[in-house]
């Protein structure tokens, strides 16, 4: 496989949410906005609220239901909800963004 030098302009990655009455954790696929290293410290310095520097980013997701159990796509509005509903989602929803940026996926 090639490496290409510039990357594409966005990317998807499942996040695994926690979901307290599943005793276990919801895989979301989120699409994001890519940054490069000067776009990501400008994005934490420039977003201090979560669900603001999450909407920046979130392109859009799939896995996520509403409540007939049909798909909703993804909104700012779906998000503060999902936020609201389940608080550590927004944690672990940057930091897996965050961590598909920063971290090494080769293995040695």
């Amino acid at each position: 496989m090639n490496f290409k030098l510039t990357p594409n302009p966005t990317f998807k990655v499942t996040v695994n949410l926690s979901v307290p009455e599943q005793k276990g954790v919801a895989p979301i696929e989120f699409e994001f906005k890519y940054k490069n290293k000067f776009e990501l410290d400008a994005w934490f310095k420039d977003h201090a609220d979560t669900l603001e520097a999450l909407d920046a980013v979130i392109i859009g997701w799939k896995g996520v239901i509403g409540p007939e159990d049909k798909p909703i796509e993804y909104s700012k509005a779906h998000l503060q909800e999902l936020m609201t509903n389940y608080p550590k989602s927004g944690q672990e929803i940057t930091t897996a963004y965050f961590n598909s940026l920063t971290e090494s996926r080769a293995k040695n």
